[in-house]
């Protein structure tokens, strides 16, 4: 394994060009998942080890704190981004791809991004990062994959403190379908980057046959550090590149807004507690009544508006039951005079309906809050058993991929177990529900299984508006 620094990083043409019109339409039209409570459960519990492991892979990539996807929208680069990095060799594609952030593409014009052109390489494939946007929020990472004899696939992420060797916890999501992106991790809170980061991801690698097909056998000959070894599913190789960070370019950049106002839809209350927009983000902060006789799941069709009607928009969340943080483009550096939250549809349930009670033996749902959710299958295995869940969703439904049920559920006799991490969500475009997975511990339990419910597609709705500048 070889980490080298300052690659020529100059590549463009028109291949190229097309390849990344398309990964910015693929992220423009992708669905904001939301993030579930057992994920932060998770993180806080691995937090305290000082190791974070991968969470469920339910479309791309996101880790175990929080989940997130960055929502890019279509708005056309700005000349003086492009002017500002046109003496940087190979910066054609970050370009193009950080238009779709109007907060990423006011940073990069106002020198924020830092060029690293370090790489590292071996078995045959070279991982190159070509720069970094970073704050006190959110880091978000140029890179390339080359390979002339192998196809690779990325398995998972991981950013590592050099100095303690502590994974640094947070949520990311890329262009897994690429050999070049932005991987956008946004940290949790009390993180903090240090001079250094390193990233390391993991690679499948699967040489090509002569025919222009690929083997089924990975290619990779690395052996893997001993936090990658319980991946799911474990990658071929691990590929390191150390970035330095410049902090005095971002440190205590952000800005705070106090709000503290209560809004009531269909009779549920909430608050909005502050903003704080940083240079590549704006996270709201909101506290969750608990005396509402629903659960709030999250907050639809949120987003940020200046006076002038112009919209910074809600590109994820870190969501729990009594509090959540909601994040948006930052108008960080177009601070505009005025600033407004608005929004309209709340994710919520009766919090009498947050159980699934299923009978094994019968294979049988007992108790739900309604059809909408089939049990397709109960398939045993060696070691586990796995519970195939149909969830029906509204024809409205804009995230449509998401984890119904929590990590945590328990028997009849009330003893508690958690699910394996082979449990995932997914959805094709042409159906009318999405797919939930539960891979459970072989045992023998105490008569039903009660699952807790974390996310539902039911919502209540109601125009708010908020200001918060």
């Amino acid at each position: 394994m070889v980490e080298q620094r300052h690659e020529n990083m100059a590549f463009p043409n028109r291949e190229q060009e097309v390849r990344l019109s398309e990964a910015g339409e693929r992220y423009r039209r992708m669905p904001v998942p939301e993030t579930i409570d057992l994920y932060i459960e998770r993180g806080i519990r691995q937090g305290k080890i000082g190791l974070r492991r991968r969470a469920r892979r339910i479309f791309g990539a996101w880790t175990a704190a929080v989940m997130i996807i960055v929502f890019l929208c279509g708005i056309r680069i700005s000349p003086t981004f492009a002017l500002a990095v046109s003496h940087i060799p190979g910066m054609d594609y970050i370009v193009k791809l950080v238009r779709f952030d109007k907060g990423l593409e006011l940073a990069a014009e106002h020198d924020y991004f830092q060029p690293v052109g370090a790489y590292d390489e071996h078995d045959g494939v070279r991982l190159t990062v070509d720069g970094v946007l970073a704050d006190e929020h959110r880091i978000v990472i140029a890179y390339r994959l080359h390979s002339a004899d192998t196809t690779v696939r990325v398995t998972g992420i991981k950013l590592i403190d050099p100095a303690t060797e502590n994974a640094i916890v947070g949520s990311y999501t890329f262009d897994g379908e690429d050999l070049q992106g932005l991987i956008d991790m946004i940290l949790q809170e009390g993180e903090r980057l240090a001079d250094q980061v390193r990233l390391e991801m993991g690679l499948s690698v699967y040489p090509n046959r002569a025919d222009g097909g690929r083997t089924n056998a990975g290619g990779g000959t690395s052996v893997l550090p001993e936090r990658w070894k319980n991946e799911y599913p474990k990658p071929d190789g691990v590929w390191s590149v150390t970035i330095d960070l410049d902090r005095e370019l971002f440190m205590g950049m952000n800005q705070t807004f106090d709000v503290g106002e209560t809004v009531q839809v269909q009779g549920q209350r909430f608050v909005v507690r502050r903003a704080v927009i940083h240079p590549l983000g704006a996270t709201v902060e909101i506290g969750i009544d608990p005396d509402n006789s629903m659960n709030i799941f999250s907050f639809d069709r949120l987003k940020l508006v200046n006076e002038k009607g112009e919209e910074y928009r809600n590109y994820g969340a870190a969501l729990g039951e009594s509090q959540q943080s909601v994040y948006f483009e930052s108008p960080y550096f177009s601070m505009p005079e005025r600033l407004y939250l608005e929004g309209s549809r709340l994710k919520a349930l009766d919090k009498d309906q947050l159980e699934v009670e299923i009978d094994l033996e019968s294979g049988e749902i007992v108790r739900a809050p309604d059809d909408r959710i089939v049990l397709d299958g109960i398939i045993e295995r060696d070691d586990r058993i796995v519970l195939e869940f149909r969830i029906g969703l509204p024809s409205d439904e804009q995230q449509t991929l998401y984890h119904v049920f929590a990590s945590e559920f328990r028997d009849s006799a009330g003893n508690a177990y958690e699910s394996s991490d082979g449990s995932f969500a997914r959805k094709r475009s042409d159906e009318t529900f999405m797919r939930n997975t539960i891979e459970i511990p072989k045992m023998n339990y105490e008569g039903n299984l009660l699952f807790q419910i974390r996310r539902y597609p039911s919502y209540i709705e109601e125009p708010f508006r908020i200001r918060i500048k």
